[in-house]
């Protein structure tokens, strides 16, 4: 059996919500880096939602803080340093931004859009139940601005266990695409796939 299926393109919440971050140009007041922080806080947070559904079989949304969210995927998942780092920097920023928008300087906002790049890196590259992305195929995501969808590829003797990555997709927030559950009676499998 082949334990290998194929993810083309992905279609997450939290990384549409990343890009609009990342495309932002660097606010000049105090009320566009609050907003540009707080967009950042809000893809982080949707990929939070995203891991912590999946890894703790939630059906709806996750509600609680962001900061209980991070220290429920502690709980269920080894961080490496920099994601913790990382996390924890996006949280004190979000906050000193909440109480002191002033406090928040231009530079800022790049140091925050580089940590939460690097956050995202890891959700998408490096993560083992995440996509698996290469580098190339990460910095392609993040270029472009369309929804992406997810074909999987699979042996025909692997269809239980495709069936179950297929429902954990749709669980993170994922458009998946199977033949045995996409495909109806008398459509042209190559038209639909194209």
């Amino acid at each position: 059996n082949s334990d290998k299926f194929m993810i083309n393109n992905i279609d997450l919440p939290s990384v549409e919500l990343l890009k609009k971050a990342l495309s932002l140009e660097e606010g000049h007041n105090s009320f566009s880096r609050y907003n540009q922080i707080n967009l950042c806080r809000l893809a982080i947070d949707q990929m939070l939602r995203e891991i912590l559904v999946d890894k703790l079989s939630l059906t709806g949304s996750v509600e609680t803080s962001l900061a209980k969210r991070v220290s429920a995927l502690k709980k269920v998942e080894d961080l490496p340093e920099y994601v913790q780092g990382n996390l924890n920097n996006i949280m004190t920023w979000r906050n000193v931004a909440s109480h002191n928008a002033d406090a928040i300087k231009p530079h800022d906002i790049s140091l925050i859009k580089t940590q939460i790049k690097s956050i995202f890196y890891w959700y998408l590259v490096e993560y083992l139940q995440g996509p698996k992305l290469t580098k190339d195929e990460f910095e392609a995501v993040l270029s472009k601005n369309v929804n992406l969808r997810i074909f999987i590829s699979y042996a025909s003797e692997d269809r239980n266990r495709v069936d179950e990555i297929y429902n954990r997709l749709k669980r993170r927030g994922f458009i998946p695409w199977m033949d045995k559950k996409s495909l109806l009676p008398g459509q042209n499998w190559e038209d639909e796939i194209t």
